[in-house]
């Protein structure tokens, strides 16, 4: 399923993850796919949530397909992932930190950071830096400068909000805006 997203994924940087390969019905890979489309759709929007809402069928119907001894407990999980993705999701310039949403969420730490990565495959970090990075693409895209990119996505400082983005994406905020331009344009 993730081969059709070459142009949104760099693939390579999947394998740290820890990934659980799930096989999938056709109809159900369709399916997917098609929600992949809506996230981008929805991303491109800034109607991130949207975006999270997807994400959470997405999750639900990959916990569906799953064997069953994976699946046990998943559906409690999800719920309250859901919500932690969605609040990480609408309050990204605040920098949500795991203690803060552990005490936002009624559940320790260790809890919430085991129950998001089993969710979600990544952690709570590597989820808020994707996040921030798409909405800082959006950003970049529609013109917006690096500066208020970097604030609005909530990087502590210009350089650091640079560094991260040209460490996932292998080039500059500016690099990015003008290949974006190039390629939408």
């Amino acid at each position: 399923m993730l081969s059709d997203f070459f142009e949104y994924i760099e693939i390579s940087r999947l394998k740290g993850f820890g990934m659980t390969v799930i096989p999938l019905p056709e109809k159900t890979a369709d399916f997917l796919i098609g929600c992949c489309e809506q996230i981008i759709d929805a991303n491109e929007r800034g109607e991130h949530k949207r975006s999270v809402l997807i994400l959470a069928t997405i999750a639900d119907t990959l916990i569906k397909c799953m064997p069953r001894a994976e699946a046990i407990n998943s559906p409690f999980k999800i719920m309250y992932i859901y919500n932690v993705m969605e609040y990480i999701a609408e309050n990204l310039q605040l920098n949500p930190k795991l203690e803060e949403l552990a005490e936002r969420f009624f559940v320790s730490r260790a809890k919430l950071a085991s129950d998001f990565k089993t969710v979600t495959g990544m952690s709570i970090k590597k989820y808020t830096t994707f996040m921030k990075l798409n909405l800082a693409k959006i950003m970049l895209k529609k013109g917006y400068s690096v500066s208020e990119t970097a604030e609005a996505c909530g990087f502590s400082d210009d350089s650091h909000f640079i560094i991260t983005f040209k460490s996932h994406t292998n080039m500059t905020p500016k690099e990015y805006a003008r290949k974006g331009d190039y390629m939408h344009g």
